[in-house]
């Protein structure tokens, strides 16, 4: 059921504070029926339809129309986002300073132990920052202006949380997807995720510079830049038998760029060098240095900080493909 609005709301224990969807008025709801948009399981849902499908495909149809309606329910001005992790570490008084006088008020419900916690919710316009603690909220209507955003990040130190909510703003990754899906640049029937279909040019650079054939090349695009490159994606995408994998595999291994390797539920046997992250499941263990591009922080278990609740890209393909790219070809311009 749709919201009729927003509303701040005081955890249970502690001072923690929730985004809580209100429900339109008339008599009680059944007790667990879902009040608001689930947007970041939609725009899950996206990223899945335009970088994991291939172009066309009839199952993705609707993937315009949805984010349209997610576009809608986004722009809507009294929207606050939770900015996962992300606190103002000041006192109240600094708070208070900072990003009031406008306040917004916060709901408190009954609590089992002790009264409730007392909470100010300062109204800076793009960002809702709460006293005690620095819980803080942004409104993404409001910066849909880019020196609002600019201003925004200047305002505090959450760079890292709004970094997570930056692929779901107005000309963010999210948006620049579905332009992406009407451009025609891939054919249909190609995948984004083949760097041979979404950048040949770029997948040209990198053979002549590691000295491989396309395959070889466009096979390191992958491992370099993709989350979940598993042998039984990479040939789903790249349209490989088992045997044309193989040898790709082993003229990439002989280029000397990646190493060869058994590691526990990769789904794969090449990586790039370095760090390694182990997660649990439903999310597959990847290199570290994937982590930034993906805007991902692995807390316990199998929980997550990231922008859509699992490893997903947050730009279209070619434009991660290439900013991996620079950033491997750094580091070597580096060690060199």
């Amino acid at each position: 059921m749709e919201a009729v609005g927003w509303e701040l709301a005081a955890t249970p224990y502690g001072r923690g504070v929730e985004v809580r969807a209100v429900p339109p008025a008339g008599r009680e709801l059944p007790y667990g029926t879902p009040v608001g948009l689930a947007f970041r399981t939609m725009a899950s849902a996206l990223v899945w339809a335009w970088t994991d499908r291939p172009v066309g495909d009839p199952a993705v149809a609707g993937a315009a129309a949805l984010y349209e309606r997610l576009r809608a329910e986004l722009d809507r001005p009294d929207l606050l986002v939770a900015l996962q992790g992300g606190r103002v570490q000041d006192t109240s008084a600094r708070i208070a300073e900072r990003f009031g006088p406008g306040r917004l008020p916060v709901a408190t419900d009954a609590r089992k132990e002790g009264g409730p916690v007392p909470v100010t919710a300062y109204d800076s316009g793009p960002l809702v920052v709460c006293a005690p603690g620095g819980t803080s909220f942004l409104r993404p209507a409001a910066v849909a202006d880019p020196e609002v955003w600019r201003r925004v990040t200047e305002m505090a130190d959450l760079s890292e949380e709004l970094g997570r909510v930056a692929p779901l703003l107005a000309g963010g990754g999210l948006e620049r997807m579905m332009l992406r899906s009407r451009s025609g640049a891939v054919p249909v029937g190609a995948y984004e995720a083949d760097p041979r279909q979404s950048c040949p040019d770029l997948v040209a650079r990198v053979a002549r510079e590691l000295g491989v054939g396309a395959d070889a090349a466009a096979l390191y695009l992958q491992l370099a830049t993709l989350a979940a490159p598993t042998d039984r994606n990479v040939r789903r995408w790249n349209g490989w038998s088992a045997k044309r994998h193989t040898e790709v595999r082993t003229e990439l291994l002989g280029a000397g760029v990646v190493v060869e390797a058994k590691r526990a539920r990769a789904g794969r046997t090449l990586f790039l060098p370095g760090e390694w992250t182990e997660l649990k499941a439903p999310h597959l263990p990847l290199e570290a240095v994937k982590l930034a591009a993906h805007a991902v922080r692995p807390l316990w278990g199998s929980e997550i900080h990231a922008p859509f609740g699992r490893i997903l890209p947050t730009a279209p393909l070619h434009e991660m493909f290439a900013d991996a790219w620079e950033r491997l070809a750094e580091g070597r311009r580096v060690e060199s």
